[in-house]
């Protein structure tokens, strides 16, 4: 995104308000996006952008004070398999789902290996069915 031009506007309606104007260049696929979020919910593309941002920033907030909160019950961690998982959550927090693939897989293996019960006996055994 590039930032074209900026200029203080205040408004009259709330003093304590300041509103900067910023021109934006935006992929012609969010735009569309934003236009199409716009008409759906009536507002203008202003607004939607505005509020975009807002959960935007709300939610870099959020996983900032997650990965403290977490950061801190690693350090805490005693036990080395529960500081190992915390680990494992913090470097999927830093690094994304890059690795999500290869967890799924060791996961279905290890499910795999352990077997599964699928219901039913066997009515006879082999021996009751072929006399010697």
């Amino acid at each position: 995104m590039a930032v074209i031009c900026t200029k203080l506007v205040y408004n009259d309606a709330m003093p304590t308000t300041k509103h900067v104007r910023r021109s934006v260049s935006l992929p012609a696929p969010i735009a569309k996006q934003v236009e199409r979020m716009a008409k759906s919910q009536r507002l203008s593309d202003n607004r939607i952008l505005v509020e975009l941002i807002e959960l935007g920033i709300e939610a870099r907030k959020q996983k900032e004070k997650v990965f403290f909160d977490l950061a801190e019950r690693f350090r805490a961690a005693s036990d080395p398999q529960q500081a190992k998982r915390l680990g494992d959550e913090l470097g999927r927090l830093v690094f994304g789902e890059e690795d999500a693939y290869e967890r799924a897989q060791q996961q279905a293996t290890g499910l795999l290996d352990q077997g599964f019960h699928i219901g039913g006996k066997p009515r006879a055994r082999r021996d009751e069915w072929h006399e010697r």
